[in-house]
């Protein structure tokens, strides 16, 4: 069994095959043995056989019913009896509850939500202290009955009052992320300070909380509780990695002008890692990533909560914090290697955020450094290799980026993530549709049911005029994943510039049924009502509907933006300036709404005041703000004020050279200028013909403090 998880790891897939095989052939009664097997077989998408291996490490049978659909049969635990199961019978439990576990997860992918609801409950029987089971409950619970919540909120108190007192935190905390996703606020403090208190060292609990509060438009209460929790993790020595990424985002949200600060919390969190503890809380590392990213199975509650639930069960409780990390399907001395691993992939991700947060200052060679010394420090984090790729493909290093995509793929072959990345630079940036088309092919192959491949796929068929395989790509991505927001936007994008506004709008509601909760949805469906729909009245009325729905941890300027240039577009300035008023006290480092206020001023041609907004914008988001310069130049140009403007279209070049827009803007200027040549280079060197640093290098690189 050893030998097949080390096979495992190496990716020998034919050897840890015949590894298992030997195993069971010597104890066809150790269990572990079927878990280690199904779960290779399931990672491999070989799903029939998975089920197979997996219903035999759960000791369960099952059968085909009329639909086709596996159920349980019967529990054949007895048939399955060996001396290790004598000797440590809870191991038995949960390794049976995982493999329900992992049965439940296959059912979920092929959209058999019943079935893997039965799979649970019937781990929940088996091992009621496998507190991962009741998220994955409550969430396909959510899903069943997606138009009915009180049933979803009858399960959540069904499992408060029947779970172990260890997992009761986790619960409570689950069910807050339920009431937060319905706007239910007052519900959600609730639970999550519950948890907090039956758990004070449940670090997923306190982020929560704080993103609640933040919602709440309570910033500064929301970083209180960040430092409290990162205080508790310094006390108990937890490497909460996830802890530090989020609390350091929020607070150069929140403050855009101390981004020192939010480099100190990320050294913070890697001080805490230099001091060589392993403790059992970090390994929720990994699940509370989890949590956040699942926040879309979720309803409301409603009624009042009973004393029963609040009770401080101080004294009883007893919370064992790996409990949902007992791995059976691995021998200790694998579970102590992951244990050294994973440590090094929490120091790998802080370093991550480190190099976006200096990507977002526009220090591009210290990001360039950190996103290496992560790929150095656990060459196989694919996400390193991804991110190093996205800012080589920024900086229009083509050679480069193809390289760390190409690592990346190689350090998880599991995932098509960079595959699909790097398809996207071929059709966007080289126009090599048919490299980006065996790209897609290949991660697809990797990642038959990942809607986030499809749908990249979709919108670069789209891109090229290819609707008709544009529609099948992303209809795929929507049946892989009906709760994928974005795949329904898209797909409702695509009809509306057909000029299919019900098939648009229809779409728009599998999205709104999905995740109300989304900018881009609010924001596209009110540009449809302008354009082909119920006109502008409509069109106002959805926006403000959707600045009502929003997450207010969400990209505000992705609505409020559009929002202001549509009034301005029917010259309602007064009511464009509330709203980018508005948008800015959600989001106060939006280099977009300063962008829109600067344009506002221009267009009233408050000129002074147009300069001063964009050079906010610069300086709350030095990273992006090639777009701001882009605008700021033309408006310089427009006004005679061609030195100032050729400095600023340098900037916004050195910023982001893939700006194309930029670039267009300073051809422009220097033709009408009269240098023809010049202009004809800065073409060239957006096109890539021609090396574009031998075209700026040329200019005067001194810049005025102004700037």
């Amino acid at each position: 069994r050893a030998l097949g998880e080390l096979e495992k790891s190496l990716r020998n897939v034919e050897l840890a095959r015949s590894a298992f095989g030997r195993a069971v052939a010597c104890s066809p009664g150790d269990l572990r043995v079927w878990l280690s097997w199904g779960i290779l077989e399931k990672d491999l998408s070989n799903y029939e056989h998975a089920k197979e291996l997996l219903s035999r490490a759960a000791a369960v049978k099952l059968h085909q019913s009329e639909e086709g659909v596996s159920r349980v049969a019967g529990d054949a635990s007895n048939q399955l009896s060996s001396l290790y199961a004598f000797r440590a019978p809870r191991n038995v439990l949960r390794t049976r509850a995982h493999a329900l576990q992992e049965l439940a997860m296959i059912c979920e992918r092929e959209g058999k939500y019943y079935e893997s609801e039965e799979f649970l409950r019937l781990g929940l029987k088996i091992d009621p202290g496998y507190g991962v089971l009741y998220r994955m409950l409550g969430e396909t619970v959510a899903i069943l009955h997606r138009k009915d919540p009180r049933k979803v909120r009858q399960e959540y108190y069904s499992m408060l009052r029947t779970a172990p007192n260890r997992v009761r935190c986790k619960i409570w905390h689950w069910f807050g992320l339920f009431e937060r996703r319905k706007r239910n606020y007052r519900r959600a403090l609730t639970c999550f300070r519950v948890a907090t208190k039956l758990q004070p060292k449940y670090l997923a609990a306190w982020m929560s909380y704080a993103f609640l509060q933040n919602e709440m438009n309570h910033s500064e209460s929301a970083l209180a509780l960040f430092d409290s929790a990162a205080k508790i993790a310094e006390v108990n020595k937890i490497n909460a990695h996830y802890l530090f990424q989020a609390w350091s985002s929020l607070y150069l949200r929140v403050r855009p002008l101390e981004p020192d600060v939010a480099r100190d919390i990320l050294r913070r969190g890697m001080r805490l890692y230099s001091l060589g503890s392993v403790s059992n809380s970090a390994s929720h590392a990994s699940n509370s990533e989890d949590y956040e990213q699942r926040l879309n199975a979720a309803s409301m509650l409603e009624g009042g909560i009973t004393d029963w639930m609040f009770e401080s069960q101080e004294n009883n409780t007893k919370l064992d914090e790996d409990d949902d990390n007992f791995d059976m399907s691995s021998p200790s001395s694998f579970r102590s290697a992951t244990a050294r691993s994973s440590r090094a992939v929490y120091l790998a991700q802080l370093q991550l955020a480190l190099g976006q947060l200096e990507e977002r200052q526009a220090r591009i060679d210290a990001a360039r450094e950190l996103y290496q010394a992560a790929c150095s420090s656990v060459p196989s984090y694919a996400p390193a290799f991804q991110r190093l790729g996205l800012l080589e493909q920024k900086r229009r290093n083509f050679k480069a980026a193809k390289q760390a995509f190409s690592d990346g793929a190689e350090a998880d072959a599991k995932s098509g993530i960079a595959l699909s990345l790097w398809a996207m630079m071929e059709a966007r940036d080289l126009n090599n549709i048919n490299a980006a088309r065996e790209l897609f092919e290949r991660a697809t192959a990797v990642e038959p049911r990942n809607a986030a491949i499809w749908h990249s796929w979709g919108q670069v068929e789209a891109k090229y005029n290819n609707v008709k395989q544009a529609r099948e790509l992303l209809l795929k991505a929507a049946q892989n994943d009906p709760e994928d927001t974005i795949s329904w936007v898209s797909l409702a994008r695509l009809e509306s510039l057909q000029g299919d506004a019900d098939r648009a709008r229809s779409y728009f509601e599998n999205a709104l049924s999905a995740d109300p909760s989304s900018a881009i949805l609010w924001q596209s469906l009110a540009l449809m009502e302008e354009r082909i729909g119920k006109g502008l009245v409509k069109a106002r009325e959805t926006f403000e509907k959707g600045s009502k729905f929003i997450d207010a941890n969400a990209d505000i300027a992705t609505l409020y933006y559009p929002w202001a240039k549509f009034e301005c577009r029917y010259s309602n300035f007064d009511h464009a300036a509330d709203i980018l008023n508005q948008g800015l006290a959600l989001d106060p480092s939006s280099g977009r709404l300063y962008l829109g206020y600067a344009e506002l001023s221009r267009d009233l041609r408050k000129m002074d005041k147009a300069r001063s907004y964009f050079e906010m914008g610069v300086r709350v988001d030095p990273g992006g703000c090639a777009p701001i310069y882009c605008a700021w130049a033309k408006m310089e140009s427009a006004e005679n004020n061609v030195d100032r403007a050729r400095r600023l279209y340098q900037n916004a070049i050195r910023v982001d050279p893939s700006h194309e827009p930029s670039w267009r803007g300073y051809a422009k200027l220097e033709e009408s200028e009269g240098n023809g040549l010049l202009a004809e280079e800065l073409r060239m060197a957006a096109a890539g013909v021609i090396r574009q640093a031998d075209v700026t290098n040329e200019q005067d690189k001194d810049e005025d403090e102004d700037w």
